[in-house]
């Protein structure tokens, strides 16, 4: 295989990698044991935006850059399983190339789950933490329909492509109002719990966590560009929730 076909798989992968919410240290120890498995090696850059790689031959013959845009596809821990076992796959023997690539592009163009279910799975977690912080069964109610409400109109703003932080804001602000409920009709015995955990699906747990992973492995850049952004998106989620309080005045 030519040294250049090699780094444009390898920066194509680590691209999809990282647009699916992978930590920089999944990324890297996948593109080494394909890299080694061809013989070569890599030095890998990632950032919240860009991938780059340099990709050298045995004895340093040659040596081959590529840089790619990250391809967000939204966190995916589907592609993410997939893709690490296509990495183990190449790097045991069990598949040559050209089906390598064949697989990739399947992973790669793989269709989300339904958003309904997506959305039903998401209620029925956030009304469990309901439960789980102290709140009763009418709350667990209203926190399933706030979330089922916001969540669709996340879906819905992302899919007309409305900036994520206007995204975060306004789904939020949805949730908490619907939420509220509790408090302007007394409905239910634990309004605040409904209230506190109708925007807990919003929280970017995942960005935060794989942040702090990022820069605890030498993957400065992106981590702290993952801690920025899920800072942002906390900050914007808080506005919208604020917001529901301030209108719907409650104390």
């Amino acid at each position: 295989m030519m040294p250049g076909q090699l780094c444009t798989f390898l920066c194509d992968y680590a691209s999809v990698m990282a647009g699916s919410g992978a930590s920089g240290l999944r990324i890297q120890k996948n593109i080494e044991r394909m890299a080694r498995h061809y013989g070569c090696r890599t030095l890998l850059e990632l950032t919240p935006s860009t991938v780059k790689i340099q990709l050298y031959t045995a004895g340093n013959a040659q040596r081959v850059f590529r840089s790619e845009v990250v391809a967000h596809s939204g966190i995916s821990f589907s592609k993410i399983r997939k893709l690490s076992s296509l990495s183990w796959d190449i790097a045991d023997n069990l598949t040559d190339y050209g089906s390598a690539l064949q697989r990739f592009q399947q992973i790669r163009n793989e269709k989300p789950l339904d958003g309904r279910i997506v959305r039903a799975l998401a209620s029925a977690a956030n009304a469990s933490f309901c439960e789980l912080f102290g709140g009763d069964f009418i709350s667990m109610l209203l926190v399933f329909a706030a979330t089922y409400a916001g969540f669709f109109l996340k879906q819905s703003l992302i899919q007309r492509k409305v900036n994520t932080y206007m995204t975060f804001l306004i789904s939020s602000f949805a949730a908490a109002i619907i939420a509220s409920a509790a408090y302007v009709f007394s409905l239910g015995d634990t309004p605040d719990v409904a209230l506190g955990t109708s925007v807990l699906f919003l929280v970017p747990g995942v960005p935060y966590l794989n942040s702090v992973c990022d820069m605890l492995t030498g993957h400065h850049q992106l981590g702290m560009g993952r801690m920025v952004e899920a800072t942002i998106l906390t900050a914007c989620l808080s506005l919208g929730f604020c917001g529901a309080i301030v209108i719907m005045q409650i104390a």
